[in-house]
């Protein structure tokens, strides 16, 4: 009984998150969509007899945010390299990304997965700053995340994804 009653819980979770997946970050944000692996209430027995399960089972939600990590990168990527082409052609930053569509150097401002929105540009004393809200869906003004160890890290639990500057 108890391993039919596992099966019937990863194929819940795996029909869930078959469905999670299918929104951004922000539409399962505004939908109210927070898949949840209720596995801590296992007995330590059954947490070692079904590892697998507890082991992977967490790891779906972050997982299924790895394709808009990846569009937003590559959102940043063609920005940062028409900001450039602008700069060289007008001797200075656009102060909006609208500018960029105006000069035919992109077609339209890329939308963040994780806002809705277009991703963050500001213009600032030293340059620009170019960030995604990340994963949190909290815009923290351009502050880069930190790991558990408290070392900055693009894709943090919490804090933006900063692609511009470039941080080292």
């Amino acid at each position: 009984a108890d391993r039919e009653k596992i099966t019937d819980i990863v194929n819940y979770h795996y029909d869930s998150f078959d469905d999670y997946a299918k929104l951004t970050p922000w539409q399962a944000h505004n939908k109210n969509i927070v898949p949840e692996i209720d596995i801590a209430d296992w007995s330590s027995l059954k947490k070692i007899r079904y590892w697998p399960v507890t082991y992977f089972l967490p790891s779906l939600k972050r997982a299924s945010h790895v394709p808009y990590c990846i569009k937003a990168s590559s959102q940043a990527l063609i920005i940062a390299i028409a900001l450039k082409r602008y700069r060289i052609a007008n001797g200075g930053c656009p102060e909006k990304l609208d500018q960029l569509v105006q000069n035919g150097l992109i077609k339209k401002v890329p939308i963040d997965p994780f806002s809705n929105k277009p991703l963050v540009y500001k213009k600032t004393d030293d340059g620009l700053i170019l960030y995604s809200i990340s994963f949190d869906l909290e815009d923290n003004g351009g502050v880069l995340g930190t790991n558990s160890k408290g070392k900055k890290r693009l894709w943090a639990d919490e804090g933006d994804a900063v692609f511009w500057p470039v941080q080292k």
